[in-house]
């Protein structure tokens, strides 16, 4: 009986470390962590919300496609107008549905690197930062100065 105690502690204590829940239920997913660590990035004071300029760019950052007009979108339902911010709750929740559902759609692999391909004719590895500048500038949805830099 004794034996039967310390082997449930030592679950629940591996379990707390894994940073698993004890009602059953195991926590976070994989996809709910990398959402909150693509969020982390942005909210450097750590007050649970960014900038909603920067939801973007955090969309994007988790392998996400879209269209400007799509970004607007999702900045209607996401924005605290009053604070012009996205909540970490929201963002994680939103994002979480949106790409279990797959309505946002990752780029696949050989597309990128057709892309990049294509700003490194000669094959170097590496794209120029003045040649990426100008093109995000001048083709497709053009990015502002600021979204460049």
């Amino acid at each position: 009986m004794a034996q039967q105690g310390m082997s449930d502690d030592r679950r629940k204590s591996s379990a707390i470390r894994r940073g698993m829940s004890l009602t059953g239920s195991e926590g976070p997913s994989m996809l709910e962590k990398l959402i909150h660590n693509a969020f982390d990035v942005f909210d450097t004071a750590k007050i649970l919300e960014v900038d909603v300029r920067d939801l973007g760019t955090m969309i994007r950052s988790l392998g996400c496609v879209m269209t400007e007009a799509e970004l607007q979108e999702i900045q209607v339902q996401l924005e605290d107008v009053e604070n012009n911010s996205v909540s970490q709750s929201r963002f994680v929740e939103y994002m979480t549905k949106t790409i279990s559902e797959h309505k946002l759609k990752p780029a696949e692999p050989e597309e990128l690197l057709q892309a990049f391909q294509l700003f490194d004719p000669e094959n170097r590895g590496y794209i120029m930062r003045d040649d990426l500048a100008k093109a995000l500038m001048e083709l497709g949805e053009p990015y502002t100065q600021d979204e460049v830099d």
